[in-house]
């Protein structure tokens, strides 16, 4: 028995979002457990991820991989409440698929989850048809040859009076163990048998990692990070940290508080769901994390800082700051790239970058001041998203295509 299991979205797709968490991390983790749960029970799995990507051709791996079952693992949205499992419909592309299977594992998973939760089983024993959703065709299942059932375990926007919610935030690893209770029962396993249950997972911090926090001040005990292994994306966290120019260990931002500090993390481009660390430092019980986080965030506007140094150096307060504004409207927008280093290095957009002027950049007390004064509100730019020097703007590109909202000192600025 060779087994499929589809995280979900992933990678720039989170999915669903909803009171806080976001469906491609859920779906992750269930599907984790899941894999460990029907490996220990000696099931041949594949997964299409096991990080937080984006695979392509999902279905079509399954495929050439040979899989007698695909199992997608996804979580519900629309603020309803309850489980159901959504299932394929005929298709020319695998006429020899056999319908009525998937629809009796689809049961079974559905009914397992219920029962588990004392959850609402939605429509008619939890089966929902591919044409019945919105979308009314879904790509892993129609793609797929094999027997295939995409589990929607819970609506990750449900009110929180109803189970969801606490399903989904805090009894993942249970969720899986349903899942895969209804596989069992499916493939003829004995359910009750203790080879299936889970293994704890141990997500470690690699050595490289470490010293990396401690040459840029952000660790002064790397001891007690060898024996945290209890935090899925840690060590995750601390490589986008370590990636060249995203810190520096000479600057410290003055930031104390753990709101501001994901904020701050988030529009740097080094985290990526602050609701989950959030989360982690409020109920993971590992020692120092708020800490820890803080003390990455202060270190964190080190691009902001060189930017805002290499192009406005020689101007007043108000035209740094506007330099500053201009970086934080493009990480605001669509148009651009998400993430302060990744607007910042975007090919093509920033001279300093090209020339090398960013790199060997010395920001001083006020460029820190220009840039900690943008992020706290201050705005000039009337929503400016390009500026270039007054000297030669006559004629270029931005006077020809864009809009001049402002000038101030050396530069115009457009949108």
């Amino acid at each position: 028995m060779k087994i499929f299991i589809d995280a979900g979205h992933g990678g720039n797709d989170p999915g669903a979002v909803g009171n806080g968490m976001r469906e491609s991390d859920i779906n992750l983790e269930v599907s984790l457990h899941l894999n460990s749960i029907l490996t220990g029970a000696g099931i041949t799995t594949k997964m299409s991820r096991t990080t937080d990507i984006q695979p392509n051709m999902r279905p079509q791996t399954a495929n050439i991989w040979g899989a007698d079952l695909l199992v997608s693992i996804h979580t519900n949205a629309g603020g309803g409440t309850g489980t159901e499992t959504v299932i394929p419909t005929a298709s020319p592309r695998n006429p020899r698929r056999n319908l009525q299977e998937c629809r009796r594992l689809a049961e079974l998973i559905s009914n397992s989850i219920g029962a588990r939760f004392g959850m609402r089983v939605r429509r008619v024993n939890g089966v929902m048809l591919e044409t019945e959703t919105p979308r009314r065709s879904i790509g892993v299942l129609r793609e797929s040859e094999m027997i295939a059932v995409l589990p929607e375990i819970a609506f990750i926007d449900s009110p929180l009076l109803n189970p969801d919610v606490g399903v989904l935030r805090n009894k993942r690893l249970v969720a899986a163990q349903a899942i895969a209770d209804g596989i069992f029962e499916f493939i003829g396993v004995n359910a009750l048998a203790p080879v299936h249950q889970a293994a704890i997972p141990s997500f470690p911090i690699s050595e490289e990692n470490l010293q990396a926090m401690v040459t840029l001040g952000v660790m002064q005990s790397p001891g007690h990070w060898r024996t945290v292994n209890s935090i899925r994306w840690l060590d995750e966290l601390l490589a986008s940290a370590a990636q060249p120019n995203r810190l520096d260990a000479r600057i410290n931002n003055g930031i104390t508080d753990i709101e501001t500090a994901l904020k701050v993390l988030k529009m740097a481009g080094i985290m990526n769901n602050p609701g989950y660390w959030s989360r982690q430092v409020e109920t993971s019980g590992v020692r120092f994390l708020e800490q820890l986080i803080i003390a990455i965030a202060n270190r964190s506007l080190d691009p902001m800082h060189r930017i805002v140094w290499a192009e406005a150096r020689s101007e007043d307060r108000i035209g740094q700051i506007l330099a500053a504004n201009v970086v934080l409207n493009r990480h605001n927008s669509p148009r651009f790239a998400d993430g302060i280093y990744n607007v910042i290095h975007q090919p093509g957009q920033f001279c300093p970058v090209a020339n090398g002027s960013y790199a060997k950049a010395t920001p001083t007390a006020m460029q820190l001041q220009a840039v900690q004064e943008a992020l706290g509100g201050v705005d000039y730019s009337l929503g400016a998203t390009f500026f270039r020097t007054i000297a030669g703007a006559e004629g270029s590109w931005h006077q020809t295509a864009l809009v001049q909202v402002l000038e101030h000192g050396n530069h115009r600025f457009y949108v």
